[in-house]
């Protein structure tokens, strides 16, 4: 899943007239560069990984209509070597179909994870990492690869390996307190954590009750006493996270708690509209390219059930799609066969 992070007073830090270049991992058929385009008239993608055939072909074609810049493409995220990309570009941006690890149904948006970091495809961060050195870079890891704090700082280490400035995780007070202890940066989940919303009743908002709002407040305070710098609050009311950042020395990142936090965030796919409804309460559409999709997928079905009919009325081949065989090949081939 992308996200893209801004201060809550909704300007990128740092951000000017100048043009900002990306790299684009995992690009598909390009819908989040050209909503990048089209939100920063300045943006210009320089390079491509994607490995299916199909959304590659579609990326060149965007370039040949002009709708994309032209750019290189390459087909595979875990062979793609970024080192040559170090200081070239100023954003990477990632499409990673994060549907098998979605608690909260195909494609809601209500996963957080930034990037990434699956130990058993631990090339995905890497190549991010190798392409963005000087970008601050918290690799998201999954709840379950550590089941006690020694195997949580040993999930730690393996990211900052990779190069992680930060663990984001949704441990438990005492793995984090073990992992800050080891020296690893860590940035905590509390409010609506999809993985255990079991215990919250279900996928809905929380701290609507003074219950909550305690449990919410004590679990913020646990994380930042266990040595956490960070803490994701994941839908709990705007102005009970206004109070509660007023209360914490840790960074408070609010998605679906308005600007209660310290900054803000909301996934691009959510932006973008790139699936269809419903969508998160708490998510804004800007843009609606799953239509761009849908009308993709009838195009599909189309030129499959054009060639189809080509084959069996045999329009296809025509003349101009084969190879005619040099005059006398057929009868010397014929007569050298039969020859014996």
């Amino acid at each position: 899943m992308n996200d893209l992070a801004l201060p809550s007073s909704g300007r990128a830090s740092g951000a000017g007239d100048a043009c900002l270049l990306g790299l684009s991992l995992c690009s598909g058929a390009g819908g989040l560069d050209l909503g990048l385009a089209i939100a920063i008239p300045g943006y210009r993608a320089v390079g491509h990984v994607e490995r299916e055939t199909f959304a590659a072909a579609t990326l060149v074609a965007r370039m040949e209509d002009t709708s994309l810049d032209q750019a290189v493409v390459w087909d595979d995220v875990a062979t793609f070597d970024g080192r040559p990309w170090r200081g070239a570009v100023d954003i990477v941006t990632a499409g990673y179909p994060c549907q098998p690890f979605s608690v909260a149904g195909k494609r809601r948006g209500v996963d957080t994870m930034k990037v990434r970091f699956d130990p058993a495809i631990p090339e995905r961060a890497s190549a991010m990492r190798a392409a963005a050195p000087n970008t601050f870079m918290a690799f998201s890891v999954p709840l379950v690869a550590a089941a006690n704090e020694t195997e949580a700082i040993r999930l730690g280490y393996s990211a900052m390996k990779l190069g992680a400035d930060a663990i984001m995780c949704q441990w438990q007070p005492s793995f984090v307190e073990a992992a800050t202890e080891a020296g690893i940066p860590i940035q905590g989940h509390a409010g609506l954590v999809p993985r255990r919303s079991t215990w919250t009743g279900g996928l809905r908002a929380v701290g609507k009750t003074l219950d909550e709002a305690l449990w919410v407040y004590r679990q913020i305070k646990a994380l930042e006493e266990a040595g956490a710098y960070a803490v994701e609050v994941e839908v709990i009311p705007e102005d009970l996270l206004a109070e509660i950042s007023k209360r914490t020395t840790v960074m408070t990142s609010s998605i679906g708690a308005g600007s209660g936090g310290d900054i803000q965030f909301l996934f691009a796919e959510d932006i973008l509209g790139n699936n269809p409804p419903p969508y998160p309460r708490h998510s804004k559409q800007y843009r609606e390219l799953y239509k761009m999709k849908e009308a993709m997928q009838l195009e599909r079905i189309a030129g499959f059930r054009e060639f189809i009919e080509d084959v069996r009325s045999k329009r296809f081949p025509a003349n101009e799609h084969i190879i005619k065989a040099p005059k006398n090949l057929i009868s010397e081939f014929r007569a050298e066969i039969d020859a014996g």
